[in-house]
């Protein structure tokens, strides 16, 4: 997506799931980075930050940012 227009954070978040759910992105395998997230959609990092940790507990996937648990991966 790397039209000129910025998506709103729902898209963005819309967007991470359907990758999640088309395969493109597997439970339990992180997300990009921030500065990945920030280049494609053209968002301040605080709010690909926001996206990517709500993102997270609902899909298995976990913020590139976030370590893996203690005894987890």
């Amino acid at each position: 997506m790397s039209d000129s227009r910025k998506s709103s954070p729902q898209e963005i978040a819309d967007i991470l799931r359907e990758r999640i759910r088309g395969g493109e992105l597997e439970a339990g395998e992180r997300l990009p980075t921030q500065a990945e997230l920030t280049e494609e959609f053209g968002m301040e990092p605080s709010t690909v930050r926001q996206v990517a940790l709500s993102v997270s507990p609902d899909t298995g996937c976990r913020s590139a940012e976030t370590p893996p648990s203690v005894g987890g991966e």
